[in-house]
């Protein structure tokens, strides 16, 4: 599968939830220093707004738009040395690039969401961490990702980016990256075709 078929494959699902989805048409793959970049145009826009029972309205979860935009980066993270692959050892790697990021240490999770996570560190970083940011715990829980963390001031675009990869993990296959989706069996784990079998 190509790097465009990923992006709507993953977009596709990410977004069945949304009531009348405009289109989504991919509009150019650009290089970029964090890898090829997915730019599209269409989608929903804004933030899911949640009324509660006494009528009150608060924003709710991640808008479609950042989650695509979170793809974009992921896809971009994962295919940026061409062929997706994890390292055995990606949970130091990883936390040996993103010290900031990763406090406590690399987190346990499948290989698959190496670049998952790898995405977020990334742009976190590109956000700015905020003072006191400390991740202290990234596992697998009901089959997707737990980003667990805390900071002395929590803008909302880190919590944003954070929860744009949480989403994503129910679409992202834990052992290899690919497009996958949650499945249940002797336990929920969110994986492809090619691994749903390995639970």
């Amino acid at each position: 599968m190509s790097l465009v078929q990923e992006f709507y494959s993953i977009a596709g699902t990410v977004l069945r939830d949304q009531r009348r989805v405009p289109s989504i048409r991919v509009t150019a793959v650009e290089p970029t220093p964090a890898g090829p970049r997915v730019r599209w145009i269409g989608g929903p826009g804004g933030h899911r707004v949640v009324a509660t029972e006494d009528g009150t309205r608060w924003r709710g979860g991640v808008g479609p738009q950042w989650l695509l935009e979170g793809l974009s980066r992921y896809l971009a993270v994962r295919w940026r040395e061409r062929t997706p692959t994890a390292p055995a050892d990606w949970s130091r790697v990883l936390a040996g690039r993103h010290p900031s990021v990763f406090t406590s240490g690399g987190p346990y999770t499948g290989p698959g969401w190496a670049a998952l996570l790898a995405t977020g560190a990334e742009w976190i970083e590109e956000l700015g961490v905020p003072s006191g940011f400390e991740t202290t715990d990234v596992k697998e829980k009901m089959g997707t990702l737990r980003w667990h963390h805390h900071a002395d001031d929590w803008p909302d675009d880190i919590a944003d980016a954070i929860e744009a990869v949480e989403t994503l993990s129910a679409h992202v296959c834990d052992k290899c990256g690919a497009p996958g989706r949650t499945r249940g069996g002797p336990w929920l784990a969110t994986r492809c075709g090619a691994h749903a079998e390995d639970r």
